[in-house]
């Protein structure tokens, strides 16, 4: 408590908030929310006062759902929440940014960014489905989706996040995927649009660029953009690395058509009864694609007699000889 009230007067008194509010509880209500927000990403009470006061200007020019916004949007990096709260009180001037609506080069941003031009090359060998045209609001994703995640949070707070305005694609034909355009067309033309366009945004939410990747991995998704999120995130939640779960979508999209507690019980037997672990299935994702009842556990069990039989030497193997 000590430390809240230390940190409320050097706000509300020392840097003068308190004019601000002045005899309206609902204003002073609000700044208290505010304050609570950065207190939840977990800025210590009784260290912060100071910068919240030198950076005032967020708690009375910004709405509480602006907060939000960006909180998430950074969030997203999944980097450490009190980090994120120290840097958005340091750097009070992104509250005002434009985040969402402007489109990306995936290749120019990180250009733009300062990263060299090998990295780069490697890179888009490794993360193909990755590059090309995106929207601002998904950046955070497509880092994570190629493991510059952290990169890029330090870059932002050495300074660099200048640079998230001061971007501009530099034609209108920069990195503009021919393939891609031409399968939106074709999709336009469709009755199920509206459907299959949510579903291409989900790809792209998650770090996917336009792209003939995207277009392929979307012919085989055939549940709804929510459903497809909500096993995204159990996958993550089980804990498969983002980019790895992002190359493995890529390599085979229909992992994502089944429910989480199907994805689970195979996850759990890949690991617990198997005793393989999660990296197996950089190599070889269809796994997840095959029924555990009817398919997986049956060759395993067979393998397994046929060890204890002396009938074979190898270990039980993911790939695909394996399970057909």
């Amino acid at each position: 408590m000590d430390g809240l009230l230390s940190d409320l007067k050097v706000l509300f008194l020392d840097h003068d908030l308190l004019s601000y509010v002045d005899g309206n509880v609902d204003a002073l209500l609000e700044v208290c929310e505010k304050v609570r927000m950065f207190y939840d990403l977990g800025c210590e009470m009784g260290k912060v006062g100071e910068l919240m006061g030198r950076s005032k200007s967020i708690f009375v020019e910004h709405t509480k759902e602006v907060l939000m916004s960006k909180i998430e949007y950074f969030s997203k990096l999944n980097v450490q929440k009190d980090q994120i709260g120290l840097f958005l009180l340091s750097r009070p001037e992104i509250f005002g940014f434009d985040l969402e609506g402007r489109v990306i080069s995936v290749s120019g941003f990180l250009e733009h960014f300062g990263l060299e031009k090998k990295e780069m090359e490697s890179l888009q060998q490794k993360y193909p489905h990755v590059f090309g045209r995106n929207r601002m609001a998904n950046l955070p994703h497509v880092m994570r989706s190629i493991d510059l995640g952290e990169w890029f949070f330090e870059k932002m707070k050495r300074g660099d996040h200048s640079l998230l305005v001061s971007y501009t694609i530099r034609t209108m034909e920069d990195d503009l995927d021919k393939h891609y355009m031409d399968s939106l067309t074709r999709l336009r033309a469709k009755r199920t649009y509206i459907y299959a366009i949510k579903k291409l945004n989900f790809l792209h939410s998650i770090g996917f660029g336009e792209n003939r990747f995207a277009v392929k991995t979307l012919s085989l998704l055939n549940s709804s953009s929510s459903q497809l999120q909500q096993r995204f995130d159990c996958l993550l939640h089980c804990g498969i690395e983002y980019s790895k779960l992002c190359a493995m979508v890529k390599l085979s999209g229909k992992i994502l058509n089944q429910q989480e507690s199907i994805l689970e019980k195979k996850l759990e037997f890949l690991c617990n009864d198997m005793g393989s672990s999660l990296q197996y299935l950089d190599v070889f994702p269809g796994y997840l694609c095959y029924d555990l009842e009817q398919r997986i556990k049956p060759r395993f069990e067979l393998h397994k007699w046929l060890m204890d039989q002396g009938l074979c030497e190898k270990e039980y193997s993911l790939h695909h000889n394996s399970l057909q």
